[in-house]
């Protein structure tokens, strides 16, 4: 029924995430939605989290099979033909791979994290978190009177924003890491090159 929509501004997309549960099927998986022609298909690994309440459920893939697996996505993203909006996401999703796929390999943040400062996170509580993986709380929209900025400028958020900035951790969130992209100058070039080529694809 998605798919009778015939709007310039309406994109059909398919995402699967890619855990211990399906990891051995992706080909197939891959091939079955493929096969219902949405406008763009895209797989991300699984992760733990606390805002996902499932810390400790054994959803996340070892390094070998996280590696194999960003392998094949990567792959199958350079091959992938996309339609709309849906080819920039997905040059965005392949460099993704290509990121997270160092992140697991060396076990250390190969780009700066800007959690807190280039992005963040607002819950239906009223939470502001900096970081979603860390549960990095900067405070309560309602106990600063709706006032955004004073949270967002305020000590403890400045606090987290020093915490963030020297911490080594290295999550795969891709929110997280499409924004430190974007942040970086050294990805412009790349993810150009990459529309340029989607775009030359595309007119043939």
């Amino acid at each position: 029924r998605l798919k009778t929509i015939n709007k310039n501004n309406f994109s059909l997309g398919i995402n699967t995430t890619v855990s211990a549960y399906n990891a051995d099927y992706l080909p197939d998986i891959l091939s079955y939605c493929i096969g219902l022609k949405p406008d763009s298909y895209l797989m991300e690994l699984a992760e733990e989290r606390e805002m996902f309440r499932n810390l400790g459920s054994g959803v996340c893939l070892d390094q070998k099979k996280s590696i194999d697996a960003l392998k094949f996505m990567l792959n199958e993203s350079r091959k992938a033909k996309c339609k709309r909006f849906s080819g920039i996401t997905q040059i965005m999703r392949s460099q993704y791979y290509d990121v997270a796929r160092g992140l697991i390999q060396g076990q250390k943040r190969t780009i700066p994290c800007l959690a807190g400062t280039a992005f963040g996170h607002i819950f239906s509580n009223g939470d502001i978190w900096c970081c979603s993986v860390k549960k990095r709380v900067m405070g309560n929209l309602k106990d600063a009177g709706y006032d955004f900025k004073k949270l967002w400028h305020g000590s403890e958020s400045d606090r987290l924003r020093r915490e963030i900035s020297s911490a080594s951790c290295h999550c795969l969130s891709a929110n997280a890491v499409y924004s430190n992209m974007l942040c970086q100058v050294c990805f412009l070039p790349k993810l150009a090159n990459s529309y340029l080529l989607w775009k030359i694809s595309d007119f043939k």
